[in-house]
């Protein structure tokens, strides 16, 4: 079974503090709860964090494949991590 799970979310820029909009999306071969994904998404509003790591982070800890598009000054950045690539 593959399941995709999608979710839009803000984190902020290490660099400078300002708001990058993410689109997450998720693919997994097993149930992922969507209350969970909102809580941990929920809890990068005010991170500063740059979105490779985040992305890296975010495969780990759903064990799945994730693709995040984020928006940072005008630039569209897309990344990939799945769980085995660490």
């Amino acid at each position: 079974m593959r399941v995709e799970y999608k979710i839009k979310f803000e984190a902020r820029c290490p660099v400078d503090q300002s708001r990058d909009t993410y689109d997450a999306t998720f693919v997994s071969s097993k149930v992922l709860m969507a209350e969970k994904l909102r809580e941990w998404a929920k809890r990068q509003e005010l991170r500063e964090i740059f979105q490779e790591d985040l992305t890296k982070e975010m495969a780990s800890a759903f064990d799945c494949e994730v693709t995040l598009v984020g928006w940072h000054k005008g630039v569209r950045i897309e990344s990939c991590c799945g769980s085995e690539e660490g």
